[in-house]
């Protein structure tokens, strides 16, 4: 089939087939950036966010609980205690905010 095809037939041919696995390859690879740009617009806007807040509400139960340990030593001056209370309060306070801040979030129920 290609004998009696001219060199000049079969290197036209061959750039041509070359430049249209190239455009196959690029039109596939254009598809799959967008939509790696999307999931990862939702892993910024979403997904990081709301692990951040989540790590906040875990560290200030661990304070709670830590002041509250300090509050049942029955040995504990009355300025610790003032503190420890001071503590649990702060520690409510900010997961109550870092829960407000989670609840915005437009989280997947799934998940």
């Amino acid at each position: 089939m290609l004998k009696n095809q001219s060199l000049r037939v079969k290197l036209l041919g061959g750039f041509l087939l070359t430049a249209a696995i190239t455009l196959v390859v690029g039109g596939l690879s254009y598809v799959q950036l967008t939509s790696l740009a999307k999931t990862s617009a939702g892993i910024t806007d979403v997904d990081l966010p709301a692990v951040s807040e989540s790590l906040t509400v875990k560290a200030d139960f661990a304070l709670i609980g830590q002041a509250l340990r300090t509050l049942m030593s029955s040995g504990v001056p009355k300025e610790a205690r003032e503190r420890q209370y001071k503590n649990i309060a702060d520690a409510r306070e900010e997961y109550t905010n870092a829960l407000e801040v989670y609840a915005k979030l437009a989280t997947d129920a799934k998940a």
